[in-house]
């Protein structure tokens, strides 16, 4: 390949030297981006969450973009396409942290040497404690219709959550707790406590009983009392 050069000159202490450039030389030290490790990497992109999450708490989903978060974090809007393909790979991001957040809840909060009945009666509670703490978050996991092109590790997450209540769910049945199939049960479970929050979230239990009351009855039917 033939190489284009280009002399360039200047003057110091009245000697002239020249330097040569090939042209592709030029064009990598200006263009060529630093290459960071996979450590840095990882730690931008959960600066970048951290900031998209920041930003979701405060507009809609629909009004959040990568140029918004680049603005908010005062950074070039060009980086954001560095580490995100687009608005959906945002959001789906924001959903990914927000389910990490609500599996610790549950992990953190789990008495795994109690009996299932106790254990299903704690992972109820954290559920509770993660919506009254990020109810934004937990609406937009829970209330918003899934896409067919949601990334692998969205839909692994999801399994990963759910199945720690199904796991649970199947000791009780398998020592006699409940005659319902660990699966069902803690689909049916999910079902009336999500049914329940968003009743309270929308100011809609006004029948004369408290949401903490309903809580308390739905979890004793669901997985009976907790042994005393």
């Amino acid at each position: 390949m033939v190489s284009v050069v280009y002399n360039l000159y200047f003057s110091c202490n009245f000697t002239v030297f020249s330097i040569d450039f090939s042209v592709s030389t030029f064009y990598h030290m200006i263009m060529v981006r630093p290459a960071f490790s996979e450590q840095e990497n990882d730690a931008i992109r959960r600066t970048l969450v951290d900031g998209a999450l920041e930003l979701f708490r405060q507009v809609e989903p629909e009004e959040l973009s990568l140029r918004k978060l680049a603005d908010h974090l005062r950074m070039s809007h060009t980086k954001m396409y560095r580490y995100f393909d687009n608005k959906n790979s945002l959001l789906a991001a924001v959903k990914i942290r927000s389910l990490e957040t609500l599996h610790q809840f549950l992990s953190e909060n789990d008495p795994v040497e109690a009996d299932p009945v106790t254990r299903l009666h704690a992972a109820s509670s954290a559920l509770f404690n993660f919506c009254t703490e990020h109810r934004k978050e937990y609406l937009f996991l829970f209330s918003e219709a899934n896409t067919a092109d949601e990334i692998a590790e969205l839909i692994q997450l999801r399994h990963k959550v759910f199945n720690y209540i199904v796991e649970i769910a199947k000791i009780a049945h398998t020592e006699g707790y409940t005659t319902l199939d660990g699966r069902t049960l803690a689909h049916l479970s999910w079902a009336t406590l999500h049914g329940l929050f968003l009743l309270n979230f929308g100011g809609q239990l006004m029948e004369g009983r408290t949401f903490e009351e309903l809580l308390e009855s739905a979890a004793e039917h669901l997985f009976g009392k907790i042994a005393t």
